[in-house]
């Protein structure tokens, strides 16, 4: 989970009495939520793909549960009702094109409207769909506490809005052949994204069930994931891409997640979570994929480069 979200819930909730309960993301999300036996849940909040090791939890499973945490799934009732469950999803990875929450029974789809909607990296805001009887309590809150969007950056999003789609398709391009180039590179060790899914597997099943594309989220450990030093080199001699803790820009962007987006994340719950030392973060963006595959290959093998350069000349 996004490292601000987890200090909200961990640091900001429990100053106003709420609690909020960790359980791991992924394969089994529903059943490890239902042997909680929890009696008075209100919100179940689902980050899909995780934030920063992209595993897929099952949003369907989920409202599923109906009654089972205190009150009936949010998506089977017309109004809130008291003690009602209500289903979260933070949707910003692959929303708002590969993937509809909504349709999925979700309560409420949130987005970073900073990432992909905004798309230029220069504006912050954010965006939430949902049942009628549940954005009119969001409006209530937002015209309480003033977290409104001023005009000029509406007319940003509204800019930004006419090159949502093929935006969005350039940068998931450039993220399946950048994935499967990492994936082949001697240096690293694991590469985690959607789109390498093994066909027949569990967690392919659910892509193919609730998404209708990869994105351009990408996360690969280098080596063995244990050495924090090795990523941090790797980041530092990349050129083209930006070393910048956003996504969804027009321009590929890489961060260190142990040191940066969940620098704050206590070090238990990042090594339960797969988030290791040498894992690196990548948001793709539209440049040529030529140009970013070669960025990669010199950052990760700097003097193999360094020496077909002077094989060249």
């Amino acid at each position: 989970m996004y490292g601000g979200t987890d200090f909200f819930f961990n640091h900001v909730l429990p100053v106003y009495g709420i609690r909020a309960v960790a359980v791991e993301a992924g394969d089994g999300f529903a059943d490890r939520v239902r042997a909680l036996k929890l009696l008075h849940a209100r919100v179940v909040y689902v980050e899909t793909p995780a934030n920063p090791t992209i595993s897929m939890t099952d949003i369907a499973a989920v409202t599923a549960l109906k009654g089972e945490l205190g009150g009936t799934a949010a998506a089977d009732r017309a109004a809130v009702a008291p003690g009602e469950t209500i289903v979260v999803v933070d949707n910003t990875f692959l929303g708002a094109l590969w993937r509809n929450a909504l349709a999925c029974r979700a309560g409420v789809s949130l987005y970073s409207a900073t990432k992909f909607i905004g798309g230029h990296s220069d504006l912050i805001a954010g965006a939430a769909a949902g049942r009628e009887d549940l954005l009119a309590h969001i409006k209530t809150f937002r015209t309480i506490l003033g977290t409104m969007a001023e005009p000029f950056t509406a007319w940003l999003m509204l800019r930004s809005l006419e090159t949502l789609k093929i935006r969005m398709e350039a940068q998931a391009a450039n993220a399946g052949r950048l994935a499967q180039f990492l994936a082949g590179h001697p240096a690293v060790g694991r590469v985690l994204y959607p789109g390498l899914l093994a066909p027949g597997s569990a967690p392919y099943a659910l892509f193919a069930r609730q998404c209708s594309g990869a994105g351009s989220l990408i996360a690969f450990e280098v080596g063995d994931g244990r050495d924090k030093e090795a990523a941090l080199r790797v980041l530092n001699r990349l050129r083209l891409a930006h070393l910048a803790v956003s996504l969804g820009g027009t321009e590929t962007l890489v961060e260190h997640p142990a040191a940066m987006t969940h620098a704050d994340v206590s070090d238990e719950v990042k090594k339960r979570s797969g988030s290791s030392p040498g894992l690196i973060r990548v948001s793709c963006g539209v440049e040529r994929c030529e140009d970013l595959i070669e960025d990669f290959r010199q950052a990760l093998d700097p003097e193999g480069c360094e020496a077909r350069s002077v094989t060249k000349q």
